[in-house]
């Protein structure tokens, strides 16, 4: 008996190698102290940074954080990489494995939709990717107070993120998990 992933396509075992590599790695970067220097600092946590979209709510943050929660919050966006692959990664692979599971105990157009979850899982580790490139921006100009449009761009961004995440986890967890639990036909 072969080992279970062996009947995959190339590409879901390269997507599912990837995912238990950000995860794994994601343990490990969860670990150092970015997030512990952060709420040291008194201040709020890394989402209310996602989250603030604006020069004056990002000023009021970054002056609560000081030098040293600015710095932590450096190191979690840097560490927030690996954690967007593994996120991204084990989502979609969820979402285009249960898809022909899907598709052969019901009708094709639900395989489809579970390939396009697939798709909208990626699509929010790249909207994760791209807020957090903003973010750091934001950081870099701290000083200047010159903030927009990069924090209202990276709050936009970190919404579009959550709700493409939720609306994943949602079709895996109403749609894919007890479709593919489901048996299929009439029986033997």
């Amino acid at each position: 008996m072969g080992h279970p992933f062996a009947t995959w396509p190339g590409w879901v075992q390269l997507l599912a190698g990837i995912a238990l590599a950000g995860l794994g790695a994601l343990g490990v970067a969860r670990m150092t102290p970015a997030g512990r220097a952060l709420k040291a600092t008194g201040g709020p946590g890394i989402v209310a940074f996602q989250l603030a979209g604006s020069t004056q709510r990002s000023s009021a943050l970054l002056a609560r954080w000081g030098a040293d929660g600015q710095a932590a919050a450096r190191r979690s966006l840097r560490a927030d990489y690996l954690f967007i692959v593994g996120y991204a990664g084990v989502l979609s692979l969820l979402a285009a494995c249960s898809s022909a599971a899907l598709g052969d105990k019901t009708w094709s157009w639900v395989a489809a939709a579970g390939n396009s979850v697939a798709w909208l899982a990626l699509l929010a580790g790249l909207c994760d990717v791209a807020e957090n490139l903003l973010l750091t921006t934001v950081l870099d100009r701290a000083q200047s107070g010159d903030l927009q449009p990069y924090a209202g761009w990276a709050r936009r961004l970190a919404l579009a993120k959550f709700c493409l995440a939720l609306a994943v986890v949602a079709w895996i967890v109403l749609v894919a998990w007890p479709g593919t639990l489901t048996p299929s036909g009439g029986g033997p």
